[in-house]
């Protein structure tokens, strides 16, 4: 169990974990963005369900409380207050610890996974719509207001378009918006841009550390989920696919042969799915909810397997509405796992999405799992059988009530399986 977990004013929050016999000691290192760029961060549209900052901060909330909240005092917060080196003096082999790191200069490493024309559309079209007078009045959305007054609203596409043969995006914003979102979940705002290059540098510092071998785990604490976001398109609250890039920079950088991706999230991750469905390198497995009931509603099925040479390399698992631990997720997380050592798989990336949880209110009426929070601690139990270096990546969560406990239960589960609660 995490025994301590404390933030000073500095840069860097101290976490305590212990371990068993059966689990060896690891370095694990959660990383997240820089307290003051969450400022530039407030000009988000409003969503009736999408707060991916209030989450962030959620999480971080919970895993800075100690399982002993008495231990919030005196000398233990003097003591934090310096860098840490370790968790345990005594025990060099446990640190683990959490890192805020600044931007990244700029988001070209999104275009290792994505069409660099979509990465600089994303980088540049803030600035390009702001300057835009006069503007189609169907390219925005007057349901999303903002944060913070703006005299320019946010950037939604007027229309979508079948991505066939015959289309192409033109030279003008409107058009490029109108070939590459998906839908209207992911609007361009005025701090979009700098949001994503927090992201992408939460991303880097954790691969990072793990291509230099200083950790055995990370956790990239990122603020936009990216597992929607595919080749070509970006949407469903995703800009940018950052398992996907995570996996792809895992297989260059580190020379490995073959990488899996386990998203847990509660709607099929149709991007990671499609960037990787001919690539026989990544091994994709998504357990999610009935694409027939929820969204994406065109990805997910049991029969999608990958195509070409990644024939084989896609494992959709879709479990039916009020599924529970019992009845259909622990089986599921098994069966991903073992995927992931069948393929031969080197290294693992996970997409922690948290809506599974019950009551999550994106589900769709009468949809939804019925995860319980104690739950993500089995979860984060049987992600650690696989046994290889682990990236966490966050993605969805939208009960800001119960997704701090929900992340943080995961993790401790995955640090310490011992703590988690008897399958």
């Amino acid at each position: 169990l995490f025994a301590d977990l404390r933030s000073g004013p500095g840069s860097s929050v101290l976490l305590m974990a212990t371990t068993d016999a059966e689990a060896p000691a690891m370095n694990f290192r959660v990383y997240l963005a820089n307290e003051g760029e969450a400022a530039e961060q407030q000009e988000m549209p409003l969503d009736a369900f999408n707060a991916p900052c209030e989450r962030r901060d959620k999480i971080l909330a919970s895993l800075v409380r100690s399982q002993d909240r008495g231990e919030f005092s005196g000398e233990a917060i003097t003591r934090l207050m310096q860098p840490p080196k370790r968790a345990r003096e005594d025990d060099p082999a446990t640190d683990v610890t959490v890192q805020r790191v600044g931007k990244a200069a700029s988001l070209d490493l999104a275009k290792s996974v994505h069409d660099p024309l979509l990465v600089d559309f994303l980088s540049t079209a803030w600035e390009r719509w702001d300057a835009q007078a006069p503007r189609d009045p169907d390219f925005f959305g007057k349901h999303a207001p903002s944060h913070a007054a703006s005299a320019t609203p946010p950037l939604v596409p007027g229309n979508y378009h079948n991505r066939d043969a015959c289309q192409m995006a033109g030279t003008s914003v409107a058009s490029q918006c109108a070939m590459y979102a998906t839908d209207r979940c992911a609007p361009i705002f005025a701090g979009l841009t700098p949001a994503l290059l927090s992201d992408m540098g939460v991303l880097r510092a954790a691969l990072s550390d793990m291509k230099g071998g200083e950790c055995a785990a990370s956790y990239a604490l990122i603020t936009h989920p990216g597992h929607h976001a595919s080749l070509r398109s970006y949407g469903g609250y995703c800009y940018i696919n950052s398992a996907a890039i995570a996996a792809k920079t895992l297989l260059s950088e580190l020379s490995l042969q073959k990488v899996g991706v386990i998203d847990v999230d509660y709607h099929a991750g149709n991007g990671t799915i499609g960037i990787f469905w001919e690539d026989p390198s990544v091994f994709v497995c998504s357990i999610h909810a009935d694409p027939d009931i929820d969204y994406p509603y065109t990805c997910g099925f049991a029969a999608q397997i990958g195509g070409g040479a990644g024939e084989g390399s896609t494992l959709c698992i879709p479990l039916p509405s009020q599924a529970s631990w019992e009845s259909h997720y622990k089986d599921a997380i098994r069966k991903a796992v073992a995927g992931v050592v069948a393929y031969g798989c080197e290294a693992l990336v996970v997409s922690l999405g948290v809506d599974g949880l019950k009551g999550d209110p994106v589900a769709v009426p009468g949809a939804g799992f019925e995860i319980e929070t104690a739950d993500f601690s089995r979860i984060g139990a049987e992600l650690r059988k696989a046994n290889l270096p682990t990236i966490f990546v966050q993605e969805g969560g939208y009960d800001l009530d119960k997704v701090g406990d929900a992340v943080s239960n995961l993790l401790r589960g995955f640090c310490n399986p011992a703590t988690a609660w008897p399958s």
